[in-house]
C-alpha cells in the first residue's frame, strides 16, 4: 500500500485556481440559505408544538405553593 502511495502517475487534468473561487461563490450561499431555512422551520415547528399553560393553572400553582420562586441571594 505504501508503494502505491509513492508512485507518481501523470495527471491529464487541470484545475484552474479561479474555479475554486467560483465553486465557493456558488456553494457558500446555498449552504447558508439551507441552514437559515432549517433554523426558521425548526423554530416555527417548536413554537407550534410548544406546550402552553391552561387558563387558571397559574392560580392552582399559587395555592399549592409550586409557583415561581424568588431568586436566591
Amino acid at each position: 500500500m505504501l508503494v502505491l502511495g509513492t508512485v507518481c502517475l501523470p495527471a491529464h487534468a487541470y484545475f484552474d485556481p479561479n474555479t475554486g473561487g467560483l465553486l465557493y461563490q456558488i456553494a457558500f450561499p446555498i449552504i447558508v440559505a439551507v441552514g437559515a431555512g432549517w433554523r426558521y422551520i425548526k423554530t416555527g415547528l417548536m413554537a407550534l408544538f410548544q406546550r402552553t399553560e391552561k387558563p387558571g393553572a397559574d392560580e392552582a400553582t399559587k395555592e399549592n405553593g409550586n409557583g415561581p420562586q424568588p431568586p436566591a441571594r
